[in-house]
């Protein structure tokens, strides 16, 4: 809902495409990462995949594309590289941190004391 919210906002920016797409790759991504929820590692990397080729396969239509160390990339394919690379950035490394911390048998027996549902 936030990806759908905060997409429409800025729809003049970026265009219909962004408010369909955008939330599809993330309820992918998301129902990827609960799925895989047992190798969280794993799953924080497979849910920053379809956010980098769905969204970068579009993105590229509206912001022009990153320079890759100076390849010769396709507009397309630069945009791809980017967004996966920086998905990747904050789902398997800042997101897998902050998972791991709050994993924590202090942070997660008074949630489930306090009768709040904890997927292990």
């Amino acid at each position: 809902m936030g990806c759908l919210i905060g997409n429409t906002y800025g729809l003049a920016r970026t265009g219909l495409l962004d408010v369909v797409f955008g939330p599809i790759a993330n309820l992918i991504a998301a129902s990827l990462i609960f799925m895989l929820r047992k190798r969280q590692f794993i799953a924080c990397v497979v849910g920053s995949l379809p956010i980098g080729f769905i969204v970068g396969g579009y993105l590229w239509l509206y912001f022009p594309p990153p320079d890759i160390f100076g390849l010769s990339l396709s507009p397309w394919l630069a945009m791809v590289i980017s967004l996966t690379m920086s998905s990747l950035i904050a789902l398997a490394i800042i997101g897998y941190t902050i998972l791991r911390s709050l994993s924590n048998p202090n942070v997660i027996t008074p949630l489930r004391n306090r009768g709040l549902k904890v997927y292990d």
